[in-house]
């Protein structure tokens, strides 16, 4: 497939995909109660299907599938992101106790650094004295940091765009970079995974004269994100195939990471 056609091949069909699953997930979420019921805490009036996530994780699933592109580890990914989406989806449809949220998130991410190698080893130039190697220290460090990324993104989810928003502004950021650098594998996953994250802010954001959000991530969604921000930045920052400074990871996920440093004080 000729290289100039495959960004627009991959953004429109992760685009259009996942809007299609959308479409179809939406009865059957009303007809099996994956929905976010009204209470005390929340201002939506009506049940909200939870199917964004799934939706986003079905999309890049199949633009895989259909297309000849193979990202970076791309076999690893997608064995984490299916146990964040199983735990997640049960979660959603009956909530599911935290230690074992917990657990499928470092199982997780122990695929990622583990198998598919993709984990800190350097923190960068933190304090101007050189920089930090984490050697030994790298799993147990990208284990911490991974866990915290995912539900950073999970905590922000309380208001209608604001956790997807803020994941496409770090892949965004991530696919200007890796553009200008011509570093096609990242570049290419940035394009699949913001088109799916575009497609379900139609449905989430109050547009088109909505006056509440169609759908919601649900947990599966944000962690989904969270875990996908996480991996995108650690290979981009480590390594040789390195697009910008371990440093400069903190800026991408600021705003989650604040906001959830600041509910846990």
């Amino acid at each position: 497939m000729e290289t100039e056609k495959m960004p627009a091949l991959l953004f429109l069909t992760s685009l259009l995909t996942t809007i299609i699953f959308i479409v179809v997930l939406y009865p059957c979420a009303q007809k099996i109660g994956l929905l976010d019921k009204p209470n005390y805490r929340k201002h939506h009036q009506k049940p909200v299907p939870l199917i964004g996530g799934v939706a986003i994780y079905f999309a890049i699933l199949f633009t895989l599938l259909i297309t000849d592109i193979q990202i970076f580890q791309q076999t690893g990914f997608i064995a984490a992101a299916t146990i964040l989406v199983l735990v997640g989806l049960l979660d959603d449809y009956r909530e599911v106790a935290v230690k074992y949220r917990i657990l499928a998130q470092i199982i997780a991410t122990l695929i990622m650094t583990e198998i598919s190698e993709i984990k800190i080893m350097d923190l960068g130039d933190l304090f101007g004295t050189g920089h930090i190697k984490l050697e030994a220290f790298s799993t147990a460090f990208t284990v911490f940091a991974v866990v915290g990324g995912i539900n950073a993104f999970n905590m922000i989810d309380g208001i209608d765009g604001l956790s997807g928003s803020l994941a496409l502004v770090s892949v965004i950021t991530l696919a200007i970079l890796s553009w200008s650098l011509e570093n096609w594998l990242i570049y290419y996953y940035c394009l699949i995974l913001a088109a799916t994250i575009i497609a379900f802010l139609l449905f989430n954001l109050r547009i088109f004269g909505r006056k509440s959000a169609a759908i919601f991530l649900g947990d599966t969604g944000s962690t989904l994100l969270g875990f996908s921000v996480c991996w995108l930045a650690i290979y981009a920052s480590q390594g040789e195939n390195a697009i910008i400074t371990p440093t400069s990871v903190l800026w991408l996920i600021a705003i989650p990471l604040l906001d959830s440093v600041s509910v846990m004080c």
